[in-house]
């Protein structure tokens, strides 16, 4: 395993394309969902639902980001077929409602991102998730493994439009794993399949400094053996009493995290 650090169509084919990408990564695409379902939500989640409900979110990019933009070839192979919506599945931590995710899926990868906070689940479908005319929502609800507690994670499938000039297929549905990422254990990542690839465009950082060990142990769970992870981290004076978030992380401290399971 390695990580890059940096500083800073038709509805019936869609649809069958969501049941498809589903089954792809182990899973099945049950049927169309707008509701959710009551989850005990961790107490580190409630300053973020907080920001959330006030609309309180300026770390997200209206554009994709650049750092994934300039080194997308490095952390997924460009030859990597992506033909029938098999395409390198990619992670997507604590994953908000980043429209990274659309562009990776217009890409023809795989996209599973996980996001505790429902209300980042549903701006992201409401926002770039298609309509299918028989829903009542933009998302399709996807049964995880036994191994997945459905009281604390509950799956989301979010179709997306095709790009202008992209690939002929239609883009493979993003799928969204609600519920607290620093609760994906080994049972849990192994049910969900370990990825090829993972891009955190902001996590690390933003967890409090106390929880880096469980997330570093979560990421590395769910990574396959040869992945890689594009990581981008700031460094900083500090601000602020609790000097963030966004908190700083040195190289030094991205090592001393992952340095015994990559590169």
């Amino acid at each position: 395993q390695s990580w890059l650090w940096i500083a800073m169509p038709p509805w019936q084919r869609v649809f069958a394309s969501a049941r498809a990408a589903a089954r792809s990564h182990g899973w099945l695409a049950l049927g169309l969902s707008s509701g959710s379902v009551a989850f005990c939500e961790a107490e580190r989640l409630k300053s973020w639902e907080e920001r959330w409900a006030v609309n309180k979110i300026n770390w997200h990019l209206e554009n994709v980001n650049p750092h994934l933009k300039n080194h997308l070839a490095q952390l997924v192979d460009p030859k990597a077929s992506v033909a029938g919506g098999m395409g390198p599945r990619v992670l997507v931590p604590l994953c908000g409602k980043t429209v990274d995710m659309v562009f990776l899926s217009r890409q023809g990868y795989r996209v599973v991102g996980v996001e505790g906070v429902r209300k980042a689940v549903e701006e992201f479908a409401e926002e770039f998730g298609l309509r299918v005319p028989t829903a009542k929502g933009p998302t399709m609800h996807v049964n995880f493994p036994p191994e997945v507690d459905a009281q604390r994670f509950r799956g989301h499938a979010v179709l997306i439009a095709a790009a202008e000039q992209s690939r002929r297929e239609p883009p493979p549905p993003v799928i969204l794993v609600e519920g607290d990422f620093l609760e994906l254990g080994e049972v849990e990542a192994k049910a969900l399949v370990p990825f090829e690839a993972a891009f955190d465009r902001g996590s690390l950082v933003a967890i409090e400094p106390d929880d880096r060990a469980r997330y570093a142990s979560a990421l590395t769970h769910l990574m396959a053996s040869g992945g890689r992870v594009l990581l981008v981290a700031v460094e900083h004076d500090g601000f602020g009493p609790k000097k963030g978030p966004p908190y700083e992380v040195s190289e030094a401290d991205v090592r001393h995290l992952f340095g015994r399971h990559f590169e």
